[in-house]
This record gives structure tokens, sequence and C-alpha cells, in this order.
């Protein structure tokens, strides 16, 4: 089981891409073909499930191919359309309300998304806009757990594949927030350079296209003395003042982006509590701090030997 002093910074599942170009194709897919996942496709997705520890959280694999495509409509609202097969998250009760339990489930739940991505298939997180009910018929609960979080996999409708979908990820790179308005050199509102992130310029720029919920990327990255530390932002959709589930899983998957990244990039270093604290009007709070290891020039941060 997790624990609140636990090292957020565990890569549980390996890739056969690089995962910097499964994060740049990735984009969220809503009109799937209607048809289940192929076995090995499901086959592939439970293998990965079963890397997760079980703790305060739990993913499963559910198929709706027995329910109508109205009922399948229904439990999504209308948001999503062909889906079969689910991911899904699953939390025991009021962990749900535990800011690093949500850091930790967005952190491991978008290791699941990119690994579809890899296979091929369509994603899509949904938080708010899908029915418990329709999901939880075809999973046995346990005492105490709530769904939380969905995300369909499946084949996007049409003829196009993930990795073929260039213009789409163009598109979804512009909407996102500037990399000035994201990472900062010292204090908020003194953007970090690109040159000046060196060997961390492209890990970031995963953190930039992480997805969030409806795209506030609350996530603020500050370069310090070396070192990257993680704030969120205070937002119309997000109140600092209270522990919002959402806020604190999209900083988890931003993390993991980062995390991911790093490996893929040779980058060594650890996630630490060493807050460098900030005004406190600045309408940021802090998260976590990643490290370099040692072995890195900290200050102009370009890999040694």
């Amino acid at each position: 089981m997790r624990t609140g002093g636990e090292q957020l910074h565990e890569l549980h599942l390996k890739y056969n891409k690089p995962v910097t170009e499964t994060i740049s194709v990735r984009s969220s897919v809503r009109t799937y073909a209607n048809k289940s996942l192929k076995d090995k496709d499901k086959k592939e997705i439970a293998n990965a499930l079963q890397n997760f520890p079980r703790g305060d959280y739990r993913f499963a694999l559910t198929d709706l191919a027995g329910t109508s495509a109205i009922a399948r409509k229904l439990g999504t609202y209308g948001v999503i359309k062909g889906a079969q097969n689910y991911l899904v998250g699953i939390m025991r009760g009021k962990k749900r309300k535990d800011k690093t339990t949500a850091l930790h489930f967005g952190f491991d739940f978008e290791q699941v998304i990119l690994k579809a991505t890899e296979l091929g298939l369509g994603t899509c997180w949904l938080g708010g806009t899908f029915n418990p009910l329709s999901f939880s018929g075809k999973l046995n609960l346990r005492k105490g757990e709530r769904i939380v979080m969905v995300s369909p996999l499946g084949y996007p409708a049409g003829a196009e594949s993930i990795y073929s979908r260039a213009a789409s990820a163009v598109t979804r790179s512009r909407q996102r927030k500037h990399w000035d308005e994201l990472f900062f050199y010292g204090l908020p509102g003194v953007p970090l350079a690109r040159e000046t992130a060196k060997a961390y310029e492209k890990a970031l720029e995963m953190v930039r296209l992480a997805p969030s919920a409806v795209n506030t990327q609350p996530w603020r990255v500050i370069l310090i003395n070396g070192s990257f530390h993680f704030f969120a932002a205070e937002t119309r959709y997000y109140n600092l003042v209270r522990n919002d589930f959402f806020l604190f899983n999209d900083l988890g998957i931003a993390m993991s982006h980062f995390t991911l990244s790093c490996r893929v990039l040779g980058l060594k270093g650890k996630w630490l509590m060493i807050s460098p604290g900030l005004p406190p009007k600045s309408g940021l709070s802090y998260i976590r701090t990643w490290q370099p290891a040692s072995g890195y020039n900290n200050q102009k941060l370009v890999r040694s030997g």
C-alpha cells in the first residue's frame, strides 16, 4: 500500500517506443469504431495492469459489449461514442480527498494511458462526465470503493491510426499554454529560456503537452538552484483552498510525463519535498521537487561525460 511519504517516481511499465514520441502523438479520442478490443490488445492491457500495486486504488479493464449502444452513450452522457472497452480507476472511499493519493493515481493512470496509445488505441480521460452506475455493474466493487476515473480504450473511428494523426497533434500543441506561461527561472513570472533548460527542455515540453481537466494545465515549474520545483496554480476551475482530486490528479499526470521523459533521455534524479518557499500571494501551492542526480552540472544543466 502506498503511503504519504513514499517516493513519487515509480515507473511500473516499459514501452516499446520512445515515450516522448507517444506523448507527442496522443490526443483525446471521442468517437470509436463500434467493436471490442482484439484479444491481443486486451492481453497487453491486462498484463500492464498487473504491474500496479493494489492499495488505495486499483485499475480494471471492463467490457461493455453486452450493453446497447444507447446505454453506453448514456453512461458517458454522450461524450464518447462507439467505445466498448474502458479503463476504470477505482479508489477506496475517503482516499479520494487525500492529495498524495490523487498525485499517485494520476501518475500511474497516465502510464497505462500511454501504453494504450503505444498499442494504437484511442483514449480520453473522463472524471466528471460519466455515470458510475454504468460501469459498477460490470465490476466487483469492494466495500467502500468508488469509481473516480474512466477512459475508453478502442480503435478511433475512420481509417487513421493514432500514429498517423500528425495534424491533430499539431493542433493539440497549439491549444496548450505557451512555454513561458508554465516554466520559470528563480521566481514566478520570470520565463525559463529553453536554452537554460538545456538537457531538460524536451522533458518540460512533454509536461506542457500533458492532458488536464478542461485543459487548465494547473502546473507551474520553477527552476531554482538546479532543481525543478513543481507547483499547482489557482485557476478559475481549481481552488487551492480545497483538496481538489482533479487538481492533484492533473499534477500527477504532468509529473508522470516528466519522469518518463527523463528516463528516455537518460536524466537521473529523484522527487523530494524541499519547498523553496514563495511569496504568500503567488497563487501557487508547492507540490514536489525533481532534484537531478549528481554527475550533472546543475547550473548549466548539461550532461557530464
